[in-house]
């Protein structure tokens, strides 16, 4: 049985471990081997004890569980842009649970969020581009290439990121 909930400070070591794992094995060729090898753990548990610790009021983080195991999360900001709304800024699930729902279920969870507490929203995130299993994963689920830009890495370099876009959050509410 899976199990979503609002992640607490006391999740950060789980979801930066969930978060480094998942860059480690979807994006080597896109972020440096240095980092991936020797500072990405630090850095993601940096930033989720800092993100949970004090997060902000447009913050929302789920996380996934079964047995008792972080498998997935999402974090999510309502009203990041005023444009395309609501940012999805990260969605990770353990690489032997994909496939089973469980990020279209995250998904849902942080559209469900934002609508019932800032009310209709588009929804965005960023994805790089060379990730063509996350890319068809979205399209999959209607969310839509709307362009594509050169981002600085972490850990350094550069490579190319794809927006992709719900126009109306209700549509991935729906989604069965």
């Amino acid at each position: 049985m899976i199990y979503f909930r609002k992640a607490t400070t006391q999740d950060a070591e789980n979801i930066a471990a969930l978060h480094a794992l998942s860059w480690q094995l979807h994006y080597r060729g896109i972020l440096l081997d240095e980092f991936l090898d020797n500072h990405v753990q630090q850095n993601r548990l940096e930033l989720w004890q800092s993100r949970l610790e004090q997060p902000k009021e447009t913050q929302h983080v789920v996380l996934a569980e079964a047995e008792g195991k972080a498998i997935g999360f999402v974090c999510v900001y309502a009203h990041a842009d005023p444009v395309w709304g609501a940012l999805v800024d990260n969605l990770h699930v353990l690489f032997p649970q994909k496939g089973q729902g469980i990020g279209t279920q995250l998904i849902q969870q942080a559209a469900k969020w934002v609508y019932s507490t800032y009310g209709d929203s588009g929804l965005y995130l960023w994805v790089y581009t060379q990730n063509t299993q996350a890319r068809g994963f979205y399209e999959k689920i209607g969310g839509v290439n709307q362009e594509e830009i050169i981002e600085e890495c972490p850990g350094g370099g550069k490579a190319p990121i794809c927006r992709y876009v719900w126009k109306e959050i209700q549509q991935l509410i729906k989604l069965k």
